[in-house]
């Protein structure tokens, strides 16, 4: 396996850090919790080719209310949290009102909503939390959440873009 080498890391709560040396093989801990933080292998993400109209990826965070998620964030779980990333979009010049996130591994935790299929497999459709919708399914080595409070987007449009990840 080659050494990872790392220079800049998305901090929770949105800030970045840049390592003065590659990672390679020493460990990110998280300070709060003396967890072992794996990095997330970025040539592995899975891509939206679809998205609403006028959405845009973006740089910037929106962070939920906690009672707003459909699952709790990857820092926010009981259990160890494996590898996570995840992406924003906006409309316009509007904040981000939607998010893509992909975890290693399944989850633990169960989402709530609707029962849904994504291109095969389980997963659920939240429409019940105020403007908050979202899908949440596994493929068996990911997780994946499709998150949105964007009022412009439908209550179908999170499942529309979780069947066209690739």
């Amino acid at each position: 396996m080659c050494p990872l080498r790392v220079s800049t890391i998305l901090l929770r709560g949105g800030g970045t850090a840049t390592l003065k040396d590659p990672l390679k093989a020493r460990h990110l801990i998280d300070a709060v919790t003396g967890w072992t933080i794996t990095a997330f292998d970025g040539t592995r993400l899975a891509a939206p080719r679809y998205l609403p109209p006028g959405y845009h990826p973006t740089d910037t965070v929106y962070q939920d209310d906690a009672g707003q998620r459909p699952l709790p964030s990857p820092f926010e779980r009981t259990t160890t949290p494996g590898p996570a990333w995840t992406r924003f979009y906006h409309s316009d010049a509007q904040q981000p009102s939607l998010s893509i996130t992909q975890i290693s591994g399944k989850s633990p935790e169960e989402a709530a909503g609707t029962a849904v299929t994504v291109n095969g497999y389980p997963g659920h459709l939240d429409n019940d939390k105020n403007s908050n919708r979202a899908v949440t399914w596994s493929d068996g080595t990911y997780t994946f959440i499709i998150d949105t409070t964007g009022p412009q987007v439908t209550n179908t449009q999170p499942l529309d873009i979780a069947k066209q990840l690739s």
